[in-house]
């Protein structure tokens, strides 16, 4: 069972040491003139205090080039939106712990006559205001100190598998949060949506939508087109993105029609004027595919300035035997909806 995500306060202990003890390194150009790669590297807390780092200039170097790989590759999704600035909304502290954004209702329909001066309905916009909390993901690990010496004198790069594992647990996590959310993430009765769990989403199934299983090929089309048509019954025109499971994008992708266009499904999905990208989401379950609004209205990503996408901390074990690391992220994805309950997000699930 995975362990549950913490909302992390600054007035806890736990938060404290993620947000004051070691944080990036710092190289001293003076001593890699001297020593080249193997200079020593010093960390600087938020308080202004250094402290010496158990890695050196290259050691940190590699730890890096490992743990940038693994974080990248599986935030598709994550990467994709995060590309886009117009979803993107950052947030200044990581002692921010709520992550908010109003719903605004509409007025009624605009009063009409020929004499301009006759009296019209009043009307007022409402306001509800929806908290989302924000996480901190991450995972530690920890290197001997020993081990790292024995390294040392036997000429071997330090040991990145850790460092590997740590950042793609973290990766699939906040890939994770896009499309599932996290119930277990709850502050005051708020709690995170993904995709295909927000309570306000469109959803039915394929066949509902015009379409069916995509394994019968001409079923692929008609469920986008259906599932666009229900973005647009609730005043969402697009442009939209589409995120399908692996299973349907390779019978999307890697087939052709046999009227002799040599089309793929794919590209004639992709040559709907409202369809900016369809994209293939391995951590979506088989027969699933949703559809979404690119609109700061319908969905953003909220990261922690500094701790997105990816970083590292460091500090030492009491003994200074073991250096401790922890990889992690901070941000949350918004999942919205508007005053009245309607949704930009359709989620098809059978094709």
């Amino acid at each position: 069972m995975a362990t549950p995500l913490q909302v992390m306060s600054l007035a806890d202990m736990a938060a404290q040491q993620v947000a004051m003890s070691g944080c990036r390194p710092i190289v001293n150009k003076k001593l890699v003139k001297q020593y080249g790669s193997k200079a020593p590297v010093q960390l600087v807390t938020n308080r202004g205090v250094r402290v010496n780092s158990v890695l050196r200039k290259d050691e940190w170097e590699d730890l890096d080039r490992a743990i940038v790989p693994a974080a990248v590759q599986p935030l598709r999704l994550t990467g994709i939106i995060a590309a886009r600035q117009n979803l993107v909304r950052p947030i200044a502290s990581l002692g921010t712990l709520m992550a908010q954004y109003n719903q605004v209702s509409e007025m009624t329909a605009a009063n009409i006559s020929l004499r301009g001066h006759a009296s019209g309905e009043k009307d007022l916009t409402d306001y509800s205001l929806v908290g989302v909390p924000v996480p901190i993901i991450f995972k530690e690990f920890e290197l001997d100190q020993r081990v790292l010496l024995s390294s040392r004198m036997m000429g071997d790069g330090i040991d990145t598998s850790n460092a590997q594992a740590a950042a793609r647990v973290v990766a699939e996590k906040v890939e994770d949060l896009w499309i599932n959310g996290d119930s277990s993430v709850n502050l005051n009765g708020n709690t995170i949506y993904g995709l295909t769990s927000h309570p306000n989403r469109n959803t039915d199934t394929a066949t509902n939508y015009g379409g069916g299983d995509w394994g019968t090929q001409s079923n692929i089309e008609p469920t986008i087109a259906g599932m666009i048509a229900a973005a647009q019954a609730d005043g969402y025109y697009g442009p939209y993105g589409v995120g399908v499971a692996s299973t349907q994008y390779n019978q999307a992708a890697l087939t052709t029609y046999s009227d002799g266009s040599g089309d793929t499904p794919l590209e004639r999905i992709l040559r709907m004027p409202m369809v900016e990208f369809v994209e293939q989401i391995p951590q979506l379950d088989a027969g699933e595919v949703v559809l979404f609004q690119l609109t700061s209205d319908v969905l953003e990503w909220r990261p922690v300035t500094g701790y997105s996408p990816i970083t590292t901390l460091e500090w030492a074990s009491g003994d200074g035997m073991l250096g401790e690391f922890k990889v992690m992220a901070a941000g949350v994805p918004i999942i919205k909806s508007d005053h009245a309950g309607q949704s930009g997000v359709v989620h098809a699930t059978g094709a």
